[in-house]
């Protein structure tokens, strides 16, 4: 509830105690590194067997560590960037960080903007490129495996849209 000053007007709410902001700030950093371990988990867990959300899966219970909720979120993350998903868990360790340190907060957009420009760089060239990887993913990397003819029409739609933005325009 609003303060009413001495002159009548409204001012904000009371400031958090000292003590309180502090730990406050400090939670934030542990819960961001627990959701950088999270993450770290259930993409190192993933199997496609399990249900999600890019097929129905054939067993009834997750095998991700995470849980259901687990293999969801690592289906989703490493269908749209594939192994770039794990750039997210340096993003989260990188914040922990960052705010440990207290370093500059002016600069934020630009390290996001920066981090877009990374994952999406890095999507197109495992796109692209790591055709021949091992790795199991919901699609495997490149076009060799994303492909269901031999029309290059149908590979190209067949890729995420990271690596169609590199793809060079019909000449």
């Amino acid at each position: 509830m609003p303060r009413i000053s001495s002159v009548g007007q409204k001012s904000g709410p009371a400031p958090l105690p000292a003590r309180l902001a502090g730990l406050v700030r400090e939670a934030k950093w542990l819960l961001l590194g627990a959701l950088a371990l999270y993450l770290l988990l259930v993409f190192a867990t993933y199997h496609r067997g399990d249900p999600g959300w890019s097929h129905s899966g054939s067993e009834a219970a997750a095998r991700n560590a995470g849980g259901a909720l687990g293999a969801w979120l690592a289906d989703i993350l490493l269908y749209l960037f594939g192994l770039s998903a794990y750039w997210l868990v340096a993003l989260c360790a990188f914040a922990v960080v960052w705010g440990y340190r207290r370093l500059d907060a002016r600069s934020v957009g630009l390290v996001m903007g920066g981090f877009a420009l990374l994952l999406l760089s890095s999507a197109s060239v495992e796109a692209l490129r790591l055709h021949s990887l091992a790795v199991e993913l919901p699609l495997a990397p490149g076009l060799k495996h994303r492909t269901h003819g031999s029309s290059p029409s149908r590979s190209v739609l067949a890729m995420p849209a990271s690596a169609r933005l590199t793809l060079p325009g019909p000449e």
